[in-house]
């Protein structure tokens, strides 16, 4: 019997599924519309198809060829923001070619627009070990650092994202509770019934959080990232992080880097780290002090940083992609819910450890 509810908005993000489809034209077409030798002085020998860029080998060098659909003034940000880290000895990213007449990226013949950035040579990171796991804090904790004191141009002004985590938050958990009421409404399922099961722990646990983060000093840690004005990467994940053959990690694919509080990159990253360790307090803390070493952590941001590790993020995200966008079916559906559910005790107690001191 089919449950899916169809009154919500779809909400999840079509972006990586559309750079996907742009390039899944003829290679030949695509690097003819960039044009590289007219913008870039550049003659390409070969081009392969590399997720969602085209890797580029020139007579100058091997780089990697974006198209994206982005406002001019995002990659204006995106490109600032980089060299900003550059220019405070973050190198373990990728640099932009600019244009033969000094421009940063240029337009494609659909409105979009293309930019190339230096091809890092190695492999995807490994977050199952456990050095790699601490490289990448430090390297999240470098970016911060090198991020502070930002200040973009009035043609990369765009909205910032350090104000509101407090109204996101509820916003998160009110919609969890409005599809468990929905759904105690439809028809009875195999699949309606596991979520109502799981569900009201997931949303008690959500509560609790958005207590601890009303009880936390939310606003002196957002004051003073304003007064800060740094950044974040905004999707700090295995496949944006590449060790090359010398043995450094690199940190690629800037697009959604913001203006925001630091933890925004911490929680993310630390959220599916323990996902996949099965809620480990031992690794948790391991891995913090990483981080802290080189940018340390202060007392607020870490409550902080708890309270917003209660959110259910994956439990939601599942939830959404089968009542909501229907990307799921309802077995996949059934399977990861209660996927989920099995390690909701040892989530439980990892939260109940988590530090706020390093």
């Amino acid at each position: 019997m089919n449950i899916f509810l169809t009154n919500h908005r779809k909400g999840w993000d079509m972006n990586m599924a559309k750079r996907k489809k742009d390039i899944k034209i003829k290679l030949i077409d695509f690097i003819s519309d960039a044009n590289l030798e007219k913008h870039w002085g550049l003659t390409v020998k070969n081009a392969e198809q590399v997720r969602a860029v085209v890797k580029v080998e020139t007579d100058k060098g091997t780089y990697a060829l974006k198209k994206v659909d982005h406002k001019p003034q995002k990659l204006h940000f995106i490109y600032e923001a980089q060299e900003h880290l550059w220019k405070n000895d973050f190198h373990n990213q990728p640099r932009w070619r600019i244009t033969c007449n000094g421009q940063s990226f240029v337009p494609a013949s659909d409105g979009n627009f293309y930019f190339l950035n230096e091809w890092i040579d190695g492999t995807e990171s490994d977050i199952r070990k456990l050095d790699q796991l601490k490289e990448i804090m430090r390297l999240q904790a470098a970016l911060h650092h090198c991020s502070v004191g930002f200040s973009p141009s009035p043609y990369a002004v765009i909205r910032t994202k350090w104000h509101g985590w407090d109204k996101k938050y509820e916003s998160a958990v009110e919609k969890l509770k409005s599809l468990y009421n929905e759904v105690k409404q439809q028809p009875e399922s195999h699949l309606g019934s596991v979520f109502l099961e799981t569900a009201p722990v997931m949303i008690k646990m959500a509560d609790d959080g958005k207590k601890h983060l009303n009880a936390t000093a939310y606003q002196q840690v957002l004051n003073q990232a304003v007064i800060e004005k740094g950044f974040i990467h905004g999707d700090f994940a295995y496949h944006n992080l590449i060790r090359s053959k010398d043995g450094k990690m690199h940190v690629i694919d800037f697009d959604y880097c913001s203006q925001n509080l630091r933890i925004h990159d911490v929680a993310r990253f630390l959220r599916k780290v323990m996902q996949r360790a099965n809620w480990d307090i031992d690794l948790n803390y391991t891995i913090l002090q990483a981080y802290h070493e080189i940018n340390p952590l202060c007392k607020e941001e870490l409550e902080v940083l708890k309270a917003v590790m209660h959110l259910p993020k994956s439990y939601w995200k599942i939830v959404e992609r089968s009542f909501i966008t229907q990307r799921y079916t309802q077995e996949k559906t059934v399977q990861m819910i209660s996927k989920e559910a099995a390690t909701f005790d040892k989530r439980l107690k990892y939260l109940e450890s988590f530090p706020t001191r390093l």
